[in-house]
């Protein structure tokens, strides 16, 4: 017999299963969405103000609303106002990406209805929306600013703070998003099925019944948790052909049934024969002696 690869299993919870052979996991009882999506999208409104308050901070410096006048005053690089003005557009930066990751996090956990297909679209993309308004303003108001920054300083925050606009507008942008349609499905077809784990792996957006799915056969490590985790884990598909096995009854619970009826069934054609022929045999005892 074909000795099968082994590879090291990786659970949801953080526990490793290092160069284990790959077998069946016995089923699991589903377990709930960690964590608030309620909580999450208010923590990334929050941070999305913040970077937009520092972005009205750096304007305000601009057009000398806030007056920080500092030992140079050329609008160079060293300007003390230059200074502040950089250091509230990376703090803008910052608290706009994880904003953005919250967000994304958040619909895993409670996606949206794509019933209102406008509505579904802008929910998962909020993070673009935000972004731009946490950037465009200041880069028009740097663009006109005549008297704060030099040429040459102007350039340099103009072309930084273009990067930062798009990293920002690229992370919040929901390349594979989820419905709350498809959720439900997902969770109800694994539940039906009996599958307490799926699989899936360092890369992609798909998840797999089976560890023994021919597109993850080959992978090292693999990740194993409850399809709740795993769409969490941003792998919001399952794989096709593991779903067409499924529904032809290869895997899942269906697959151990055609098994165990063969094994019954040759039970009970045993004790039938054994029962007939306790039944059918004469008891044979010694004619007396004439």
């Amino acid at each position: 017999m074909e000795e099968k690869k082994t590879r090291k299993i990786v659970r949801a919870d953080g526990s490793e299963t290092k160069a284990a052979p790959v077998k069946k996991a016995a089923p699991q009882p589903a377990k709930p969405a960690e964590g608030s999506a309620t909580g999450k999208r208010i923590g990334a409104f929050a941070l999305w103000f913040a970077g937009i308050a520092c972005e009205v901070f750096a304007i305000m410096v601009i057009t000398g609303k806030i007056c920080l006048a500092g030992k140079v005053t050329d609008g160079s690089i060293h300007d003390k106002r230059v200074m502040f003005i950089i250091a509230a557009l990376v703090v803008d930066f910052i608290v706009v990406l994880i904003a953005n990751q919250l967000w994304k996090r958040s619909n895993l956990i409670d996606p949206a209805s794509e019933k209102n297909k406008v509505k579904f679209f802008l929910h998962n993309n909020l993070g673009v929306l935000m972004s731009l308004i946490a950037f465009v303003p200041i880069i028009i108001f740097l663009l006109k600013d005549k008297k704060t920054l030099n040429e040459q300083t102007k350039k340099f925050v103009a072309i930084g703070l273009i990067g930062f606009a798009l990293i920002c507008a690229v992370t919040g942008i929901d390349f594979n998003p989820i419905s709350a349609e498809q959720k439900a499905q997902q969770l109800a077809e694994a539940e039906a099925a009996g599958l307490g784990e799926v699989y899936w792996t360092t890369f992609g957006h798909k998840y797999h019944y089976d560890q023994d799915c021919q597109h993850i056969r080959n992978s090292g490590t693999l990740y194993a948790g409850t399809v709740e985790e795993a769409i969490q884990a941003n792998r919001t598909e399952v794989c096709k052909t593991c779903s067409a096995r499924l529904e032809a009854g290869e895997i899942g619970s269906q697959a151990a049934l055609p098994e165990a009826t063969e094994t019954t069934g040759s039970e009970t054609v045993e004790t039938a024969e054994t029962e007939v022929t306790e039944t059918v045999a004469p008891e044979v005892t010694e004619a007396p002696a004439a």
